[in-house]
């Protein structure tokens, strides 16, 4: 872990475009994680493995190991494997320590446009689904969807893998590619050199991770992420 700060965040190995970034208090950054452009990180900021795409807002917050879209904002502590998609937004939107923040669970995917109020915990490979505003806590492999959002499926089945990007291709079971496409059948996991449809990684101008089918577009750098795939029954 190291220090990030307004006089070091130019030699910081994770910070891709210094001058949009902005440092506010305290923040520490492992050299692994990878901060896109136009973020504001702080006060009290803690990431291990993070990978955050640009445009957002972080600040109270633990990551370990997740990937951040666009035009977000969180709080709280967010596991390794958690998804958060574009427009999302995690606890409070002002900078205070007063509200509790949220808890969010290992290989979680927290959809596009969702509001996750705080004090509100998310289960271990939860689901929830875009536009979802979610007022209560949500299980382990439960899928909610609505406003508020109500329990709407479950997770079935999931599978952890290593994807690793070398800056111009992927490395996903031993195989290296610049997509790949995953899914889970009643055989097991299944790996084909193909663009993604519900889960999956691409490489083309920039890197993207997808999950049920949103992409998460990251600045073209080095980086590892463990991608939870899932198998979903709705209602």
């Amino acid at each position: 872990m190291q220090p990030l700060t307004r006089r070091n965040k130019d030699e910081h190995p994770a910070v891709t475009d210094p001058d949009t970034t902005i440092i506010l208090g305290d923040v520490q950054a492992t050299p692994d994680c990878v901060i896109g452009e136009r973020v504001r990180l702080g006060p009290d900021v803690e990431m291990r493995g993070a990978l955050i795409s640009g445009e957002s807002v972080v600040y109270n917050s633990e990551l370990e190991g997740c990937a951040v879209g666009k035009r977000t904002t969180v709080t709280g502590r967010v596991s390794e494997g958690v998804t958060i998609h574009h427009g999302s937004v995690l606890g409070q939107l002002k900078v205070s320590g007063d509200i509790e923040p949220p808890v969010i669970g290992s290989g979680a995917f927290v959809g596009p446009g969702v509001s996750l109020l705080p004090g509100t915990e998310v289960g271990e490979e939860a689901v929830l689904l875009p536009n979802s505003v979610v007022t209560e806590r949500v299980p382990r492999r439960g899928v909610v969807g609505g406003n508020p959002a109500m329990p709407r499926g479950v997770v079935v089945d999931v599978e952890r893998v290593e994807v690793e990007f070398d800056g111009s291709e992927f490395e996903v079971e031993g195989r290296r590619g610049r997509a790949f496409d995953l899914r889970l059948t009643d055989g097991g996991l299944e790996v084909e050199e193909d663009r993604p449809h519900e889960f999956g990684v691409i490489a083309e101008k920039r890197p993207r991770i997808v999950r049920l089918g949103h992409a998460i577009e990251l600045p073209r750098r080095p980086f590892t992420f463990p991608l939870y795939v899932l198998q979903l029954k709705t209602k």
